[in-house]
C-alpha cells in the first residue's frame, strides 16, 4: 500500500495525515523548460476538469474596508511592477458591492489587459504612486474615476516604525462571497494601518477609528508578493483531434510539448500559459498554470482518469501549490458514472479548514472524441 492509500478515504483532518499526504504528492513547481522523452501519445482526449485563471502574479496588494459606504464594502488594488523594466507595470483596482452577490468592478490602466480580463472590467487612466523602503510596508496614493463618473482618491500610509510580519496562514479564504469561483489566495507577509482615506467625490469612507483600534474589518493592509488564482465555474467545450486538445469556449489550444504526454497552451497573456502532464491513457497527473515566472499547480495520485477509462467509485487524491509552497490545499476527487456517457467528479477539500465545505463538481458529458465540461459549487461554506 502506497502513502496515498495509507491515508484512507476520509477527510485528512489530522496534521500527521496531512503531512504524509503532502510528502507523497511531491508538489514542487514544475520547471517550465523540462521536457519528457518521446512516448506514444494518448489515444483518448486528455482530461481537463476545470477552467483556471492565474491572471497575474502581483508584486503589491493593498485593501481598505469601507464600513460606511452605501454601495461598496471594500476597495482593493493589485499591482505588477517588473523590477528590471519600469515600463512593464499593470495596476488593477476593484470595488466590491456590500449587498446581494457582491459584484465586483475592476479598473485597469492597460487597454489590452482590460480586453483580456473575463471580469466586469473598465479601462482607466490611473494615477498611481508607491513609496517605502525595500522590504518595508509600502505607502499608496491612487486616483481614478469609477464607472459612474465619481472621482475616487485613495491613500494608505505606514509610519516609520511599521514592519512587515509573516502572514503564516497559507491559503486564505475570499473576504467576499463573489460566487462562481473558487479562489486560491496566498499572502506571505503583511502589515496594517489606520492611517488611510478613501474619498468618493470628496467624502471619506475609510474607517474613522483611532490608530490603536484593531477591530476586525476596519483597518487597511498591505501584502507584497501576492498570489491570486481562481477556478471559474461554468461550461466549456473540449475537442480532440490529431493529438491537439481545444477548449473552444475559452479559446485555449493544447499541443504536445517536449513529449506526447506533456501538453502546453498557447500564450494566454504576459508570460502566462498552462501546461499539463498525462499518463499513457490520457489521465491527468499534473496541471500547472504559469504567470510571470510563478505557477499554480495541481497534482493527482493516482492520475485523474480520462473520461473513457474512469470507473464508478474510483477515488483520487489532489493537492494544490503555488511554486514550491506545497499542499496548500488537499482533498479527494470521488468519481461516479451515473449514466452512459457521463462522468461526474466530486471535489471534496479536506484542508485548510476554511475550504472544508467548499465542495464542487465537474461533470463531463462525452461527445464524439471530446466532451462538454460543466463545473459548479455543490455545498455552500458554513
Amino acid at each position: 500500500m502506497d502513502a496515498i492509500s495509507a491515508v484512507g478515504t476520509d477527510r485528512l483532518r489530522s496534521r500527521p495525515a496531512a503531512a504524509a499526504f503532502a510528502a507523497a504528492l511531491l508538489l514542487a513547481a514544475p520547471a517550465p523548460g523540462r521536457a519528457d522523452p518521446p512516448v506514444e501519445r494518448p489515444a483518448a482526449a486528455p482530461l481537463i476538469p476545470f477552467n483556471s485563471n492565474f491572471w497575474s502574479y502581483w508584486t503589491h496588494y493593498w485593501a481598505t474596508w469601507l464600513p460606511d459606504h452605501p454601495v461598496y464594502e471594500m476597495i482593493e488594488l493589485t499591482a505588477w511592477e517588473n523590477p528590471k523594466d519600469p515600463s512593464d507595470r499593470l495596476v488593477r483596482i476593484f470595488l466590491t458591492e456590500r449587498a446581494g452577490r457582491k459584484r465586483q468592478y475592476f479598473y485597469l490602466d492597460n487597454e489590452a489587459e482590460t480586453r483580456r480580463s473575463r471580469a466586469n472590467s473598465h479601462f482607466r487612466d490611473i494615477e498611481y504612486s508607491r513609496s517605502g523602503g525595500p522590504g518595508r510596508p509600502q505607502n499608496l496614493l491612487v486616483a481614478f474615476t469609477d464607472k459612474d463618473g465619481v472621482p475616487i482618491r485613495w491613500r494608505v500610509t505606514f509610519g516609520p516604525e511599521a514592519r512587515l510580519r509573516d502572514h503564516g496562514a497559507g491559503l486564505t479564504p475570499s473576504i467576499h462571497s463573489v460566487g462562481g469561483v473558487l479562489l486560491f489566495a496566498l499572502r506571505t507577509r503583511t502589515a496594517d494601518t489606520h492611517d488611510d482615506e478613501v474619498r468618493f467625490g470628496g467624502v471619506d469612507y475609510a474607517s474613522q477609528r483611532p490608530a490603536e483600534d484593531r477591530t476586525p474589518g476596519t483597518r487597511s493592509w498591505f501584502n507584497p508578493d501576492y498570489y491570486s488564482a481562481v477556478l471559474v465555474h461554468g461550461k466549456a467545450t473540449f475537442s480532440w483531434r490529431d493529438g491537439v486538445l481545444t477548449n473552444s469556449s475559452w479559446g485555449r489550444t493544447f499541443t504536445p510539448a517536449g513529449g506526447a504526454r506533456r501538453f502546453r497552451s498557447q500564450v494566454l497573456g504576459p508570460d502566462n500559459f498552462i501546461r499539463f502532464d498525462v499518463d499513457r491513457h490520457g489521465g491527468l497527473r499534473r496541471y500547472a498554470h504559469f504567470s510571470r515566472g510563478h505557477s499554480l499547480n495541481f497534482a493527482f495520485r493516482p492520475a485523474l482518469p480520462a473520461p473513457a477509462r474512469a470507473r464508478d467509485g474510483d477515488l483520487v487524491r489532489f493537492g494544490v501549490s503555488f511554486d514550491d509552497r506545497r499542499a496548500l490545499m488537499t482533498g479527494t476527487v470521488r468519481i461516479a458514472r451515473p449514466e452512459p456517457g457521463l462522468l461526474r467528479l466530486d471535489w471534496v477539500p479536506s484542508g485548510p479548514a476554511w475550504a472544508v465545505g467548499r465542495d464542487f463538481r465537474s461533470e463531463l458529458r462525452l461527445q464524439g472524441s471530446g466532451y462538454e465540461l460543466a463545473t459548479a459549487e455543490t455545498r455552500a461554506p458554513d
